[in-house]
């Protein structure tokens, strides 16, 4: 088992571009994410929480220093390559008409398939198994819309581990939660992130 970081970031700034000049969110940011750990990034409401997920997600350019993935800088893949590595959850709760939760879990497994988005039984057997990992087995016929909050982020995260991610990135997963749906949500990511060696960051 090797203990090298999944991902890190070397004196990162996170912001926005503007004509008028860069708008700094926040800057010199160090840390790594190991196989194994999970890591909850707290900080007030416009700290830039969200857009240093989206920065380490490839879905925002950093406005300078390096986030690393893998050992390479993530600058240099292409976004189907790191979504072969990295899963996102964000936080508004999906609810999409006459779509199953086996249907949702297995578009995770879209970075793998061929053009047509066909899945094998292979990516079958890894969908049930995300499934049964999230203690989301007995939603898998029923369709998202008659399923509750919690019930569906179990849905979305069993989704994100469908893509056997390196690293998974949830951008705060218990917001629309009560507290024991939260406390279940953050045991289960522990649980997640040790048994699978994965890195989690929330």
């Amino acid at each position: 088992m090797t203990n090298l970081p999944f991902l890190s970031t070397k004196d990162l700034t996170i912001g926005y571009r503007e004509k008028s000049g860069d708008d700094i969110l926040s800057a010199n940011i160090n840390f790594e994410l190991t196989p194994g750990e999970l890591v909850c990034l707290i900080g007030p409401n416009g700290a830039g929480k969200s857009t240093l997920i989206r920065t380490i997600a490839g879905l925002q350019p950093a406005l300078s220093g390096t986030v690393t993935l893998m050992e390479q800088e993530l600058s240099s893949y292409t976004p189907h390559q790191i979504a072969q590595m990295v899963s996102l959850v964000l936080t508004n709760p999906v609810n999409v008409p006459n779509m199953t939760a086996f249907d949702l879990v297995s578009l995770g497994r879209h970075p793998f398939t061929n053009w047509l988005g066909q899945i094998s039984n292979d990516d079958r057997r890894i969908i049930t198994e995300a499934l049964a990992a999230t203690g989301a087995s007995h939603f898998t016929n029923r369709e998202i819309s008659h399923l509750s909050d919690g019930e569906r982020q179990k849905i979305m995260i069993a989704r994100a581990l469908a893509q056997q991610p390196k690293v998974m990135i949830l951008d705060e997963p218990t917001a629309f939660l009560d507290f024991p749906n939260r406390i279940d949500i953050l045991a289960m990511l522990r649980k997640l992130a040790n048994n699978h060696q994965q890195a989690v960051l929330l």
